[in-house]
């Protein structure tokens, strides 16, 4: 919820635990930054920065996306880069 910068720490922990994962090394990272057709959105940035652990971009390939599931602004856009990605490491 790029809305509520207040829980991008809590999204934070819980990505870094699952991110420890031996099985998930390496693998791509899509991260859909949700409510952006609401005012006050993060912007991708800000997500990345404040949402994401500090070393995420050593270990995986991400991508940032604002995105809106209410009119699937974003989605597909983050889901075809994912694909990509999963098509050109496959694991």
């Amino acid at each position: 919820d790029s809305t509520n910068p207040d829980r991008f720490e809590e999204s934070r922990h819980a990505l870094e635990g699952v991110l420890q994962t031996p099985e998930l090394h390496g693998a791509p990272l899509l991260v859909l930054a949700n409510k952006h057709d609401l005012q006050g959105a993060a912007a991708e940035d800000d997500v990345r920065k404040l949402a994401l652990p500090a070393n995420v971009s050593s270990a995986h390939h991400v991508r940032v996306v604002s995105a809106s599931a209410l009119d699937d602004q974003g989605v597909a856009d983050g889901v075809t880069w994912l694909l990509g990605e999963v098509l050109k490491h496959p694991r």
